[in-house]
């Protein structure tokens, strides 16, 4: 690239980086990211080889598939409160299916700890809030 392309650079290296990880993009503009994203063939390939390659069972049950699944899932949540820089002695970290069942955890346990505590709790929004926040 010559000097005189340098402003073009950035451009150029989000070009190739999605036409390598994101080739069901080509001629596309997707702009649902917050109902779901899209994503990486690195990370469809990586995913793919693993679940092809390991027999992943029940986390709840006891069975050796079950053990590699729990083993798997605390080895994730570890990575990610690293990554977030929190202890895992101070933090935990709870995996939900979605953004909806998300919030609808923490306000359970708002809910319930009003309850148990003999408090009230009230729950605002904003009335342009996302849908899942007024179930």
């Amino acid at each position: 690239m010559a000097a005189s392309d340098a402003k073009y650079a950035y451009n150029f290296a989000v070009e190739e980086l999605r036409d390598r990880e994101y080739p069901q993009m080509q001629g596309k503009t997707y702009l649902d990211h917050g109902g779901t994203t899209l994503y990486a063939k690195s990370l469809v390939e990586a995913f793919s080889a693993d679940m092809v390659s390991n027999l992943y069972g029940n986390p709840h049950s006891d069975c050796t598939p079950s053990k590699l699944a729990g083993h798997r899932i605390d080895e994730i949540r570890e990575r990610a409160l690293r990554f977030f820089n929190a202890s895992p002695d101070e933090f935990d970290l709870v995996f939900v299916p979605n953004a909806t069942a998300g919030v609808k955890l923490v306000a359970d346990c708002f809910r319930d700890y009003a309850a148990a505590s003999n408090t009230s709790f009230w729950y605002g929004y904003h009335r342009d809030a996302h849908t899942s926040l007024d179930r």
